[in-house]
C-alpha cells in the first residue's frame, strides 16, 4: 500500500512505463493498494519502490512467508537448539525455534515449541513427519 500521491494517475502511468508490467490497483481512503499478478511482480514492484524512495507498506505474499509448525509432547527443559539441529539433519531450513509460554504472571514454559521453516517445497514435508525425538506434532 502506498500513500496516495497528489497526482495518482501520473504516478500509476510512470509505474507502468518504468516496470513494463500491467498492475491493477484499488483506491482505499488515502492509499493505493497495488495488486501484482505474481510473486515475481511483487518483488519487482518492491525493488522499484525502494529505488525511488517511495514510502510503502507491504503484505508479504503467501508463498514467501515462513511455514510455521508447533511440536508438542517434548520435555519442558529441552534445548530449542537440539530441535533445530534434528530438523536440519532432515534437510529442513529452520529459521527459528522457540518455546511457547503461558500468559499468566509467572510466564511459565509449556511443552510446546513453534518452528518457523523457510518457505520451500521441502518445508511442506514437515506435515508428513509423525514423530520428532519420540514426540507428536500438532
Amino acid at each position: 500500500m502506498i500513500s496516495k500521491p497528489t497526482d495518482t494517475i501520473s504516478f500509476m502511468k510512470k509505474l507502468n512505463e518504468d516496470l513494463k508490467i500491467n498492475i491493477s490497483c484499488k483506491h482505499i481512503a488515502n492509499y493505493i493498494k497495488i495488486q501484482p499478478a505474481s510473486e515475481e511482480q511483487h518483488i519487482i514492484i518492491t525493488k522499484y519502490l525502494d529505488i525511488t524512495t517511495t514510502p510503502y507498506h507491504i503484505i508479504t505474499p503467501q508463498g514467501l512467508r515462513p511455514v510455521k509448525c508447533v511440536i508438542r509432547g517434548l520435555p519442558i527443559n529441552i534445548d530449542p537448539e537440539l530441535i533445530k539441529s534434528a530438523l536440519t539433519e532432515q534437510k529442513f531450513t529452520v529459521l527459528n525455534v522457540f518455546q511457547l509460554r503461558k500468559r499468566d504472571q509467572e510466564r511459565s514454559s509449556m511443552p510446546l515449541f513453534q518452528i518457523q521453516l523457510e518457505s520451500s517445497p521441502i518445508s511442506e514435508n514437515i506435515w508428513n513427519i509423525d514423530s520428532q525425538n519420540q514426540s507428536r506434532k500438532i
